[in-house]
């Protein structure tokens, strides 16, 4: 796939998350909240990127060790998005964490079996082009996401008038886009992957 063609996928799919913040704020008045359309569509992106680092890891079984490790990180992001539904659900008798904790543990251990080669398979992913846009996803998720979403920094900026709709405005689509564009460096390597296989055959 040319990789023009490829920024016009992911500047599509950049427009998702504002045109779903617009709906929470225009239609559904909901103030973004973790049940709104844009906290609905993080746990559906999430469960997108959890089948593509699957199919990856089908289309890469050497990498194995390094992908078990990716994939037990999303899943725990699966399972912390999701903590509102978990607490509801549970009468509030069960924290995220205890469900997060067991996951880590699994997927640490099926990809530390072998310490070196997990550290040599993520190495080995970097090497991939199309990986770049799933890490610049992650740094999105795990780092801009948290410091543009920080409710001091719209304390400061908006002082008396502070309310939490502003943060959430700013933090939530972020975090959406970051997820999207985790999704884009996935397909676009098993699209790779497949051409590989079809030529191959």
């Amino acid at each position: 796939m040319k990789i023009f063609y490829k920024y016009i996928i992911i500047a599509v799919l950049m427009c998702i998350p504002y045109l779903l913040v617009l709906a929470d704020l225009r239609l559904l008045d909901n103030g973004v909240n973790k049940f709104s359309l844009t906290g609905v569509s993080h746990s559906v992106f999430l469960l997108i990127n959890l089948y593509l680092i699957f199919r990856l890891g089908k289309s890469k079984p050497e990498l194995r060790n390094g992908i078990y490790l990716i994939f037990g990180l999303f899943l725990c992001m699966l399972i912390r998005e999701n903590r509102e539904m978990i607490r509801t659900i549970t009468d509030k008798q069960l924290h995220w964490a205890w469900l997060a904790w067991p996951a880590a543990i699994i997927f640490c251990v099926a990809g530390f079996r072998k310490p070196g080669k997990a550290w040599s398979d993520l190495k080995a992913l970097t090497y991939i082009p199309d990986y770049n846009f799933f890490i610049a996803g992650v740094l999105i998720i795990l780092v801009w996401s948290r410091l543009i979403g920080n409710r001091f920094l719209w304390m400061f900026a908006a002082g008396d008038n502070y309310m939490g709709v502003l943060k959430n405005t700013a933090e939530e689509p972020t975090q959406s886009a970051g997820y999207l564009l985790c999704i884009s460096g996935l397909i676009f390597m098993t699209y790779r992957y497949f051409q590989q296989d079809k030529k191959s055959e």
